[in-house]
């Protein structure tokens, strides 16, 4: 039997590590753009993206310029 995913609460760990220098970016890029349409909705909660910020592209913009932020 294969382990249950809590992609979320990966998310949040991969997050941390980025902020403590373990893992880098593109990995954290990587496993938003790879579970989208969970984090998706994570992210969007935290970040409070503006109304008119819809597409997947946009969405994907705005995690982008959060992760240069850290």
């Amino acid at each position: 039997m294969e382990p249950k995913k809590d992609i979320v609460k990966a998310y949040k760990f991969l997050n941390k590590s980025v902020i403590l220098g373990v893992t880098n970016f593109d990995q954290m890029k990587k496993f938003f753009s790879d579970n989208y349409d969970v984090l998706a909705p994570v992210f969007s909660d935290f970040r409070k993206p503006p109304s008119e910020m819809t597409t997947r592209k946009e969405i994907e913009n705005l995690h982008d310029a959060y992760l240069n932020e850290l």
